[in-house]
């Protein structure tokens, strides 16, 4: 999954940001680079988020419509 993939980015960055032997042009490329990634990430998330709210919902009408069927 995508977003799975972009976690595991992240996660190399900050990897790579936390190291010693950066300089600061290096980690402010790579902290961009991050929060770049990490909004993306969102965005994805988010989406995911909605979808899940809309089957629910889905869900939720198709078990309401079934119990006025039996009432």
């Amino acid at each position: 999954m995508l977003i799975e993939k972009n976690l595991n980015k992240l996660e190399c960055l900050v990897d790579q940001l936390e190291s010693e032997d950066i300089d600061l042009n290096q980690a402010v490329e790579l902290y961009g680079k991050a929060v770049k990634l990490a909004a993306d990430t969102i965005k994805k998330l988010n989406k995911v988020e909605n979808k899940i709210t809309l089957i629910e919902k889905q869900g939720s009408d198709i078990i309401m419509s079934d119990i006025k069927k039996q009432v």
